[in-house]
């Protein structure tokens, strides 16, 4: 629940996160006579700043590299195997 009247807000409805469908901003009082648009531009920038939360965590993506890699290694345990069963 917000209280007072006082405040100023700035809602962004278009976060740009998957998560959030809407931000709410406070504006400090000595910034209040702030021009809007410089306001929802800061506002904009503060958002894609944000990172993803911690709880939250990204699956990490097989790079061709890694994944080249694992196939290298799984290759090389399976000759080892082999040769030693010859």
């Amino acid at each position: 629940m917000i209280k007072g009247v006082n405040k100023h807000v700035i809602e962004l409805l278009e976060t740009g996160n998957m998560y959030y469908e809407k931000a709410l901003l406070f504006v400090k009082p000595e910034y209040a006579n702030v021009e809007r648009k410089i306001l929802i531009k800061e506002a904009k920038k503060v958002l894609k700043d944000l990172d993803t939360i911690s709880a939250i965590k990204e699956r990490k993506k097989l790079t061709p590299f890694k994944l080249c890699a694992a196939l290298i290694i799984v290759l090389v345990l399976f000759l080892v195997l082999l040769l030693t069963f010859l």
